[in-house]
């Protein structure tokens, strides 16, 4: 028989639940939920049924644990579907490139290039970063971390700040010059003017999503 408290941690884990988070279903302590954990003390038979409940599991599971398989299959099939949705992504970015250049050339209806350079290719960047992750998680002990509250609000900020500028840019309204400047500065919108084009950033930003375990898929 496995230790309890080890199979109690892997469930929660794999289901990508804190422990504040498990205590606040089973109605204990985020400290009650921690003594199971590192075996202090034992769940009863009924918190067992709670625990198993909460975990979309049996209690058999609780008790025996996980087969070895089981986790490995799932990353598998996540980093399988991860890496055909960057490939269907990839796939039409040259007609995509072709088509919204000649919209602008030869018709000056430039919007379509917008949502290509600055929304779609910077979205495949951030996949391409949470999918680098995963399957280097596949050769190595690379796990996401715990504790991640406070990186994943700073990742979710920078995308929104990168959606606020994009906006800023190219919605059509009266903007001063050094307004201007500094939106070309930052998304490298121009290519007579220096930038750092913040949407390459995007990409190690994909990466410390992937640590914070994002996005939490419930089943």
């Amino acid at each position: 028989m496995r230790d309890i408290g080890k199979n109690i941690k892997e469930l929660r884990t794999r289901k990508n639940l804190t422990q504040d988070e498990l205590a606040e279903q089973l109605f204990v302590t985020r400290q009650t939920v921690s003594n199971y954990e590192t075996s202090r003390s034992r769940p009863d038979v009924e918190m067992l049924a709670k625990i198993a409940e909460a975990l979309d599991t049996d209690a058999n599971t609780v008790i025996y644990g996980l087969p070895e398989d089981t986790g490995r299959q799932k990353t598998y099939a996540v980093t399988a579907i991860g890496a055909a949705v960057i490939l269907l992504l990839i796939l039409p970015l040259p007609w995509l490139n072709s088509v919204t250049d000649r919209i602008g050339g030869f018709r000056f209806i430039l919007w379509p290039r917008y949502l290509l350079v600055m929304y779609y290719i910077p979205f495949i960047l951030l996949c391409t970063g949470w999918e680098a992750m995963q399957i280097l998680s596949l050769f190595t002990k690379l796990a996401p971390v715990s504790k991640t509250k406070w990186l994943l609000r700073g990742c979710l900020m920078f995308i929104a700040f990168y959606i606020l500028m994009t906006l800023l840019l190219i919605l059509p309204m009266d903007k001063p010059m050094w307004l201007m400047y500094l939106l070309y500065f930052l998304l490298g919108a121009h290519p007579d003017i220096f930038s750092i084009n913040f949407a390459y950033l995007l990409l190690p930003v994909g990466c410390l999503l992937w640590l914070c375990r994002f996005p939490r898929i419930q089943r």
